[in-house]
């Protein structure tokens, strides 16, 4: 997704056509015409969405993951409010069913090298239930910013908010042969 240079929204995603051109986007703020390859060439400013259902669905099928995922409230009693594991206490477990997940997101940013202007912002995310060394091996960017600024934060959310959407939709995975439906959802930014 681009930065429209006139209203400062960001503009549809783009999808590379099968000719390996890309079209150009037309901002549905301001109907002005981005080119995505100038853009990608100016390196003003645009993000790269990645697919986390699909990561997520992969690591809770991987038995080796799973075995060590607490997801809450499976087995656990109720618990007073601690300063624990973010999922041992009442509040949160309101409101998380059982076999939910819930993510933390978080973002740096780096140059891309010592004399660039261009910097890298990649939004990271980490599944709050995985045990330490999951969380070390296992936290993943579900997005990229490339630009010359850091990036206005909310349009780093209107990029990922259909990812999150679908994330708190549930993420189908295969366990012992049935189809489970784990809802995953973010309450840390």
């Amino acid at each position: 997704q681009f930065i429209c240079s006139k209203c400062k929204k960001l503009t549809m995603p783009v999808k590379r056509q099968q000719s390996k051109k890309y079209d150009n986007v037309i901002c549905q703020e301001c109907s002005t015409v981005v080119d995505p390859i100038r853009e990608i060439q100016s390196c003003k400013g645009y993000f790269v969405n990645i697919e986390a259902v699909e990561k997520i669905k992969r690591l809770l099928e991987n038995s080796y993951v799973r075995k060590d995922v607490k997801f809450c409230n499976f087995d656990q009693p109720a618990a007073p409010i601690t300063f624990g594991r973010f999922c041992d206490g009442r509040i949160y477990k309101k409101e998380m069913s059982n076999g939910d997940l819930s993510l933390t997101m978080f973002s740096d940013g780096v140059n891309l090298y010592d004399s660039s202007s261009k910097n890298l912002w990649p939004l990271f995310i980490t599944i709050n239930e995985f045990t330490l060394s999951l969380k070390l091996k296992f936290t993943f960017p579900i997005a990229l910013f490339c630009g010359e600024t850091k990036p206005d934060g909310g349009l780093m959310m209107d990029c990922v908010k259909n990812e999150l959407k679908s994330l708190a939709d549930g993420v189908e995975w295969s366990k012992d042969g049935k189809i489970v439906n784990t809802k995953v959802s973010c309450f840390n930014c």
